[in-house]
């Protein structure tokens, strides 16, 4: 992606918003889904001061307005960025955005090149909206995003919940659909919890090498606590 590919949008000056996440495996990105909670997670967090950055890309009118209006605004704005950030690598919206590398490699989420219609400079804003908020700038860490979303909405309400804390990241894998997996292993009973994209939990089936998920997600949750009479940190092997 070059400067002039866009020289009546944000001037030469400006960049849009990187990709929401380092991905090891671009062939492979982030599932939308995931990476839409955790951008609207994080937008709804900003500050006023910081969503106050982006007060030169919303319309003409809300500009007029107190900042009261203008934070209201870059938030519905940020909302909008969050789900064409998330749907870039996929292709699965309009398509009217696309991943572009700057010349240094950075990938970036720009609109697609050639597309005209009478939403792209309001596409634009979103997109300007959540560059000038920083909304990319950290990039998402994918290793974690399943585990965290299912301790904050645990998928069994009547089992304990996750702790982030207490698993290591062993890599990822492929169950039958070409379904991602995340897996996990607890530091202290070394039982695994294997998450897809939606949180929901699979078990291992060794007579077939593959996955399976589980009927019912609190079967997982109960392979994770230790035996009765064994404190934590004890070593029941591997």
């Amino acid at each position: 992606m070059h400067d002039d590919d866009y020289p009546d949008l944000l001037g030469h000056e400006w960049r849009f918003p990187r990709t929401a996440w380092d991905d090891d495996d671009p062939a492979r990105p982030i599932d939308e889904r995931l990476a839409l909670i955790t951008l609207s997670t994080r937008a709804a967090g900003l500050p006023p001061d910081v969503l106050l950055r982006a007060w030169p890309f919303v319309d003409s009118e809300t500009s007029r307005r107190p900042a009261r209006a203008v934070v209201r605004e870059v938030r519905r704005s940020l909302g909008v960025a969050a789900q064409l950030i998330a749907e870039a690598p996929w292709g699965t919206g309009p398509r009217v955005i696309t991943v572009a590398a700057d010349p240094d490699g950075t990938r970036r989420v720009v609109p697609t090149s050639g597309w005209e219609g009478p939403d792209r400079n309001r596409i634009v804003g979103y997109l300007a909206c959540a560059s000038a908020v920083g909304l990319t700038d950290t990039a998402v860490d994918i290793r974690w995003l399943p585990l965290e979303q299912a301790a904050t909405n645990p998928p069994s309400e009547h089992g304990p919940r996750l702790d982030p804390g207490e698993f290591m990241f062993m890599g990822t894998t492929d169950a039958p659909g070409q379904i991602r997996l995340w897996l996990y292993k607890h530091t202290d009973t070394r039982a695994y919890l294997n998450l897809d994209a939606e949180c929901w939990p699979w078990r291992y089936q060794p007579a077939t090498g593959t996955y399976a998920p589980h009927d019912d997600p609190a079967d997982a949750i109960a392979a994770l606590r230790l035996p009765a009479g064994v404190e934590r940190g004890a070593d029941i092997g591997r």
